[in-house]
């Protein structure tokens, strides 16, 4: 997920083989990779070196990126609510219950009283919080990560009969209704089409240009959003779905297939071979695409049993996003639209491509092209994920999974990160047990 995707800034088994040691392929070594995966998520929880003593509210929180030859600034001590789901469910599928219940303790501390939370959050300091979070968001998509990875917590790790395991699991349920609760608030019902899907949560940020044409900046809306995102739903789908199956309440299974249904029958678009970007606020189609509307898009699909529409979404994949960079072969995030949204902002940060689409840019980005992996890997094409992977294994960074091959501000870091590192550990376990831990599945 790029570093500011809802502020500029999951995939079920129906049809799987079991595969064999030999799926890995002569060049790989599982256990190292896996190993090493962890070890380097388990170094970003703080505190750490880098933020040795961080604020009490937040210890446990995982750092979403780690500085590279000698970057410095507040990115580095921000831990995205998106990654530090990711890193929990790195660490359930390693049972390393320790490691990702210090990550759910942070965000049960974190979460807001209605349920949300803030898209990232510093570790050092109390921003943001409810009376200082200038430029600070929140989104429907990563509330629903959070949701799901308390209930992939409790869903794989085995009750224990004794006091601390009865409480942690009250309060991990407790934590993922309050986000479900939010996302019912997030229904949209202004227009017909939009009727069913959820909108995308509070605050806007944008990146212009400052009238000397000399500086960037960014521009601070507090208010809610209307648009809808394909992404989010896709998220929410697999979270109530999760927290159905744990709670057995209807009202959860309720939600997600109304989400789903609305999904299939507004967002795909048979003639783009995937799903548009999501809803505008006036409650017209964008149509726009973007890799994850496909790779995630066709993991949702399978969860549906639309295993034909998924198997399209997936050439849709393969067909617009692949490229090379830097000796590295994956995706790129979008296809035809500009890398910045205003074209001063640019003209200023690229000045080698001003008038740059992303479908002329040389760029990897390892999250997104492990998501294409997974998708393959779910429709029975073990070949080209295992391909995908050893790739992704060349962004290798102290043991870490670089973001990207190139760093974009404002959108992409090159640094190694917490999202492509543990979708890695997610992609080595699927390998080697197609049916483990069961992630983003019904």
């Amino acid at each position: 997920m790029p570093i500011a995707r809802g502020v500029m800034h999951t995939l079920t088994v129906l049809f799987v083989l079991v595969f064999s040691h030999s799926a890995f392929g002569a060049d790989r070594t599982p256990s190292e990779d896996w190993t090493g995966s962890l070890n380097w998520l388990r170094s970003q929880i703080v505190p750490n070196n880098r933020v040795t003593t961080p604020h009490p509210q937040r210890r446990g929180l995982i750092l979403s990126y780690a500085p590279d030859r000698g970057q410095n600034g507040s990115l580095y001590q921000k831990s995205f609510v998106y990654d530090a789901a990711l890193g929990a469910i790195a660490l359930t599928l390693a049972s390393d219950w320790e490691n990702a219940a210090k990550i759910l303790d942070a965000l049960v501390r974190v979460q807001r009283e209605d349920g949300s939370f803030w898209f990232s959050y510093n570790a050092e300091n109390d921003w943001p919080n409810e009376i200082d979070h200038e430029t600070a968001v929140v989104r429907t998509g990563a509330t629903s990560w959070a949701g799901y990875a308390f209930c992939f917590y409790l869903r794989n790790r085995s009750e224990v009969a004794n006091a601390i395991a009865a409480r942690q699991r009250r309060r991990y349920l407790v934590a993922a209704r309050q986000a479900a609760d939010f996302l019912s608030a997030q229904r949209a019902g202004e227009t017909p089409v939009a009727r069913g899907l959820l909108k995308g949560g509070q605050g806007l940020v944008q990146v212009r240009m400052h009238a000397d044409r000399k500086q960037v900046l960014e521009i601070y809306q507090d208010r809610p959003v209307s648009w809808v995102s394909t992404e989010h739903n896709i998220s929410s789908y697999f979270f109530l779905t999760a927290l159905h199956q744990l709670t057995q309440d209807p009202q959860y299974s309720r939600m997600a297939e109304e989400v789903g249904d609305r999904l299939i029958a507004v967002l795909w678009q048979p003639d783009l071979g995937q799903f548009a970007t999501g809803l505008k606020e006036d409650g017209t189609l964008n149509r726009d695409i973007a890799l994850d509307c496909a790779s995630w898009g066709a993991l949702f699909l399978m969860a549906r049993g639309e295993k034909e529409k998924a198997k399209i979404a997936v050439e849709t994949a393969d067909h617009i996003y692949a490229n090379e960079h830097r000796g590295v072969r994956g995706y790129r995030p979008y296809h035809k639209e500009p890398i910045y949204i205003d074209s001063g902002v640019q003209q200023f940060l690229l000045p080698e491509q001003p008038e740059a689409t992303w479908k002329d840019l040389p760029f990897v980005w390892s999250e997104g092209s492990l998501g294409v992996a997974l998708a393959h890997l779910r429709l029975g094409n073990t070949t080209k994920a295992n391909e995908i992977v050893n790739e992704m294994e060349k962004l290798k960074a102290d043991g870490g999974i670089k973001y990207a091959t190139r760093e974009l501000p404002y959108s992409f870091s090159a640094g190694a990160s917490v999202a492509g590192t543990a979708w890695h550990v997610i992609l080595e376990e699927a390998l080697r047990n197609p049916r483990a831990k069961g992630f983003w599945s019904p």
